[in-house]
């Protein structure tokens, strides 16, 4: 048989369980009178669910239920500034949705490393390393998404040894923007899909003569990474064809290296994305070009960049932290990027109103899905490699002759880790 101050014990858990009591208890002279009892028998059922951590006692203040901490998933998020609105309903739809637990976006970065957080956002490009600092995808995660060829290119770029590290949340096409007030004297108008390497010469020859450049340097970039990624269906160093690569970059050289580029001031081209194509789109200032192919009709290598969610290698948090990140794929958050034009949806079917051709020509965008992504995680050193090779052409301190040599050790290299990474497959496969 139970001791009295073991039956108002239980009592008081029944109570505590059922919401009857959400924070304070009453007081123990009010429960002597509630159970009957003396004030030492009130003490000694207290006494048991203070051992149980169910309350904790405030002396001269009272009794209270003891609350766990409420769990926070941090995401480690820049402001969208491209779109404020936009980015502003998205924080508030996410932060409005879970009720076990809260969710916190982190901004000022002065003060945290972001690795503190337990997701990341980030770009496709971001010189983040993957297998030292952030943990793969769940496979159940993976698995329900993979099937989709949708995301198979996305899954790609953040992949290292056989483990997916990101999920994918929007995509943006990189589109060059052609100023149509400072091309007016071109003598010709361009179509979204006209712009050819012959013709990219002729416009660098036209804004020489004008005397206005004809890009600026993060052009130059893109236009040298489409040049070394055509013709690569995986988008990998390894299918490159080093000899047509270097019939494309003799042709491309005269138009990359003359002084037409510049950092400041107005461009003839300006390379774009989804988020931060101008307003002034509406007005029929600029025009929408896709990067140029070498011969009319042909398909050009247009670059797609991404906003991706990553999971901290630091986080305590790990289930939440893949519920938020499945939430990002919801049609709520979906239909948000759709509705501000911020980029590609994830789940097209989610936002049907986004596939439509508007003021941001959103065929041009979903013609470069294919093109998805032509980096992924093990080829990220390349990426900035190629950056610097870069402002040193402009800098005219590497020849033609000797970035070609840089390229082909490059791909060279690639072919070499690719054969160990076979070999070791099979020594696996063999039991060795």
């Amino acid at each position: 048989m139970k001791s009295k101050f073991h039956e108002i014990a239980e009592a008081l858990q029944e109570r505590i369980d059922s919401g009857y009591y959400t924070d304070r208890l009453p007081s123990e002279q009010e429960l002597a009178q509630q159970f009957n009892t003396a004030l030492a028998t009130i003490r000694k059922s207290l006494d048991i669910l203070l051992a149980r951590g169910i309350i904790r006692k405030v002396p001269y203040v009272g009794t209270f239920l003891q609350r766990e901490a409420r769990k926070t998933v941090r995401i480690a998020w820049r402001p969208l500034n491209f779109c404020q609105e936009g980015d502003r309903e998205i924080r508030e739809a996410v932060t409005k949705h879970f009720r076990d637990f809260s969710v916190e976006f982190v901004s000022d970065f002065k003060t945290i490393d972001i690795r503190d957080c337990d997701l990341i956002r980030s770009v496709a490009t971001a010189s983040l390393s993957f297998s030292e600092s952030v943990l793969p995808l769940p496979l159940d995660v993976i698995e329900k998404y993979r099937s989709d060829n949708y995301f198979a290119k996305p899954f790609q770029a953040h992949q290292l040894n056989s483990f997916h590290y990101a999920m994918p949340i929007l995509f943006s096409p990189s589109i060059l923007v052609l100023d149509l007030e400072l091309s007016a004297d071109f003598g010709r108008d361009l179509g979204p899909y006209d712009l050819t390497w012959d013709t990219l010469a002729e416009l660098a020859e036209y804004a020489r003569k004008k005397g206005i450049p004809l890009c600026g340097d993060r052009e130059i970039l893109n236009l040298f990474r489409c040049l070394i990624y055509a013709d690569t269906p995986n988008d990998t160093l390894t299918e490159i064809d080093v000899k047509k690569l270097k019939q494309r970059i003799h042709k491309a050289w005269p138009v990359l290296t003359e002084r037409t580029s510049g950092t400041t001031g107005k461009h003839l081209l300006t390379w774009s994305c989804r988020q931060s194509l101008p307003e002034q789109l509406r007005s029929g200032k600029y025009a929408l070009l896709a990067n140029p192919a070498f011969h009319g009709g042909e398909a050009s290598r247009n670059l797609i960049s991404g906003e991706f969610l990553l999971i901290s290698n630091r986080t305590k948090l790990f289930s939440e932290a893949v519920e938020v990140m499945e939430y990002m794929l919801s049609p709520e958050i979906q239909q948000l990027i759709a509705k501000y034009r911020m980029g590609l949806p994830v789940l097209k079917s989610a936002a049907l109103d986004s596939i439509c051709s508007r003021y941001y020509r959103d065929d041009i965008f979903l013609n470069e899905i294919p093109n998805m992504l032509v980096n992924n995680a093990s080829a990220q050193d390349f990426l900035f490699r190629l950056e610097a090779f870069s402002r040193a052409i402009l800098r005219k301190e590497l020849t033609e002759e000797q970035f070609t040599a840089h390229l082909e050790y490059e791909i060279d290299m690639a072919h070499r880790k690719a054969a160990e990474n076979d070999r070791d497959i099979f020594m696996k496969l063999a039991g060795v």
